[in-house]
């Protein structure tokens, strides 16, 4: 009897085994489904977090390199401006070098010119006494006296032609110029002038020393004598 039912126990056991193994391996296949689901999930869920996180590193490497770029820029245009300034500061300060060279050159010039009229006005005073002397000791001085007038008008032209220097370094002192090519054609004007003093100082030299050479005994006749020659050819 116990054997009997031993063997049915063996026998149901058999039957309901496959049974149960089906049930577990239906379970496991809910459970490997379910895990895969998960991780599919989980790793598109990181994608999206790193993708996002991807795209937010871009925008910010984005950012800073506007903001790099921009930084450089206005330090390029900063350091633009700041050559562009000491490049102006040492153009007026050498066009103001120029300048004052140039006045002093003109003032030299200047002085030198004033000085020289200076000179042949009182060479003319002194040759005036001179024929004012001879008149009075009846020596016959008008030719000198009409070379003295031709000489003291061309004193005065050499007077107003230095003057024209003077005037022309004040243009020259007021003048806007802002180029050294500007400041060129000034000189020149004042160079002109220079030249047109230096002429007419050398001709009111030569219209003195042709005064004095018509003083020299022997270029004019003693009107005493004159008269006296002409009194005993008379006789």
């Amino acid at each position: 009897m116990k054997n009997k039912l031993l063997l049915s126990g063996i026998i149901f056991a058999l039957a309901v085994l496959p049974a149960i193994s089906s049930a577990e391996d239906g379970s496991a296949v809910r459970v490997k489904a379910s895990t895969s689901a998960e991780v599919r999930l989980k790793a598109k869920t990181e994608l999206e977090t790193r993708k996002k996180e991807m795209e937010e590193r871009r925008e910010e490497l984005k950012d800073e390199m506007e903001e790099r770029i921009e930084n450089i820029r206005n330090e390029v245009e900063a350091r633009k401006n700041t050559v562009r300034d000491e490049m102006e500061q040492r153009r007026e300060r050498a066009i103001e070098s120029i300048r004052e060279r140039l006045n002093n050159f003109t003032q030299k010039i200047i002085e030198r010119f004033d000085a020289a009229v200076e000179r042949l006005e009182e060479l003319a005073s002194r040759i005036d006494s001179r024929i004012t002397k001879m008149e009075a000791n009846n020596i016959d001085v008008k030719k000198a006296k009409e070379l003295l007038v031709v000489a003291k008008i061309k004193i005065e032209t050499a007077k107003t032609s230095a003057l024209g220097i003077s005037l022309e370094s004040q243009v020259v002192a007021s003048s806007t110029a802002t180029s050294t090519a500007a400041i060129k054609v000034d000189f020149e004007n004042i160079k002109n002038q220079i030249e047109t003093a230096k002429t007419d100082v050398k001709t009111a030299h030569a219209a003195l020393v042709d005064v004095i050479v018509n003083l020299k005994p022997g270029q004019n006749k003693n009107a005493t004598s004159t008269t006296a020659s002409t009194t005993d050819s008379g006789d």
